[in-house]
């Protein structure tokens, strides 16, 4: 808390010189319209933030304190325009004098500064909220219960939370679109590493064991510990040539070609296949029902449209919106298609290890291809390629679920693994 005990206002909007003794007690100003009432409180805010909120927000377009602060008269001399405010901080037992020019709003003069009397009129600065004008007052009076905290937040000045919590809420949106595909990238980099150390599970030791045995047989020191910039190849002679980069150790590609071949026989297993066909079955049966089938498209669209909520208009035609408003309108609409959630959800967890299983697939073929064991333009080759393109065609079926029909399709290829890729 702090009270005034006095106020000397000079070339202050309408107010030509002014000195009010308050001695630190409740006041209230009264007067015909025009006598600079508003002013005051002008004034009041001005000493104690450097601002005025009745100059600044929406509508207000070009005004600004230094040119529209100081008295009509004295408009071309701003240094002249000053609010001069004697205080009592009651919880310091203190009093201080503010000086506050509107030449130079940001840096007042203030006696004593001490550093607890700095810290107290700095909080008091960035909490201007004491100011409310009678326009802000009906409104808030006036509204809905709906629009009831909005009001509230722009009465506290937390305009600024708001925006912030909508760069967090746009932060939060892409957060969800990008990990998948980013944690299905680090289970893929974890499972290639695993395997070409020939390791069972992912550790520090795990790991730490396997590269310094390999070291040892290359006569290296022992490596103590794993940090972010630890080197396994630290002590080796450099590599310059192409064709000593281009060198990759026998027992890697053998291992590489063994796990593709693995991922392709479970992929025509008898298990494999009567899991397709059993998902196969599922899927026709949920997409049979016309209702349902309009009812999952439209849930998909819904629950797009939430990821797409990360800005304060409409993407499309830049109409703004209420973000809160719209998200509660779209998940109140979700609730209808709850059955259809529910059984949507369970087809795509079943569907979700044949995805990985063809991302898996996909990424062997890759690796396998980059070694270029055999000539680019061999039939071999181009059989590979042809059949890495159909692996990203079917697994981007199997992670959009929809369209069904498209799932159905990719689950179909997933059993029929071309003969020529299997030779």
């Amino acid at each position: 808390m702090i009270r005034i005990e006095e106020i000397k206002i000079e070339e202050f909007r309408g107010i030509r010189n002014l000195t009010l003794s308050l001695a630190g007690k409740n006041f209230a100003i009264c007067g015909p319209n025009g006598t600079g009432k508003s002013g005051v409180v002008d004034a009041i805010e001005f000493g104690l933030t450097g601002s005025i909120s009745r100059l600044a927000g929406r509508g207000t377009g070009d005004i600004s304190v230094k040119e529209h602060a100081p008295h009509v008269d004295s408009r071309d001399r701003p240094d002249k325009a000053r609010v001069v405010i004697t205080a009592s901080i009651p919880s310091l037992k203190k009093q201080v004098t503010i000086e506050r020019s509107v030449k130079d709003p940001n840096n007042p003069k203030i006696t004593p500064d001490d550093p607890d009397i700095l810290e107290f009129l700095h909080q008091v600065a960035i909490h201007p909220e004491f100011v409310l004008s009678r326009r802000e007052l009906i409104r808030y009076i006036l509204s809905t219960p709906g629009d009831r905290s909005r009001e509230v937040q722009t009465l506290l000045r937390l305009d600024q939370v708001e925006s912030l919590r909508t760069v967090l809420q746009r932060i939060a949106n892409k957060y969800k679109r990008n990990i998948a595909p980013l944690q299905t990238e680090q289970e893929q980099a974890r499972e290639q590493l695993t395997r070409v150390l020939e390791i069972p599970q992912l550790t520090k030791e795990g790991v730490l064991e396997a590269v310094n045995r390999r070291r040892t047989i290359l006569k290296l020191p022992a490596i103590t510990a794993l940090r972010l910039t630890t080197s396994v190849k630290e002590g080796l002679a450099t590599i310059t040539t192409k064709l000593q980069q281009a060198r990759v150790p026998k027992r890697q590609i053998v291992s590489d070609i063994k796990k593709l071949n693995t991922t392709l026989q479970l992929a025509g297993s008898i298990e494999t296949s009567a899991s397709c066909k059993e998902l196969s079955e599922e899927l026709s049966d949920f997409a049979s029902d016309p209702v349902t089938l309009q009812g999952v498209t439209r849930e998909h669209f819904l629950r797009t449209a939430l990821t797409l909520l990360d800005d304060k208009a409409c993407p499309v035609c830049d109409t703004p919106w209420d973000i809160d408003k719209l998200q509660a309108i779209i998940e109140a609409k979700l609730k209808r298609f709850d059955v259809i959630s529910r059984r949507r959800i369970e087809l795509e967890r079943k569907i979700k290890p044949m995805a990985s299983l063809v991302r898996s697939i996909q990424e062997s073929v890759r690796v396998v291809r980059e070694y270029n064991v055999l000539p680019a333009d061999s039939a071999e080759t181009k059989i590979l390629g042809k059949f890495e393109s159909s692996c990203e065609v079917t697994r981007k079926a199997l992670e959009s679920f929809l369209p069904i029909p498209d799932t159905i399709k990719a689950l179909k290829i997933l059993q029929t693994i071309p003969s020529e890729v299997l030779d």
